[in-house]
């Protein structure tokens, strides 16, 4: 398995893994795949985290430490980068 310039060797102290190729999916597979994105709502994962967080209240975990940058004003921040992208 560990051959000279197989799919899985070593070079020098590094273990080398080669990529493996894909495989063609079978129909029904895209089938149940198309099936199913049709019935999922298309959610942007930060309305999701935020929405999460009004349940689990997690946001609020750093205001009990004293942490000055904490809450939901931080949390909602670290998705600007995506909204603005």
């Amino acid at each position: 398995m560990l051959a000279q310039g197989g799919d899985v060797r070593m070079e020098g102290n590094d273990l080398m893994v080669s990529p493996l190729e894909a495989e063609q999916k079978p129909e029904r597979t895209v089938e149940l795949e198309r099936l199913i994105d049709e019935r999922l709502p298309f959610v942007e994962l930060s309305e999701l985290l935020i929405e999460v967080d009004g349940w689990t209240h997690f946001s609020d975990g750093g205001k009990s430490r004293g942490n000055p940058v904490s809450g939901k004003s931080s949390v909602s921040s670290s998705f600007l980068p995506e909204k603005v992208n």
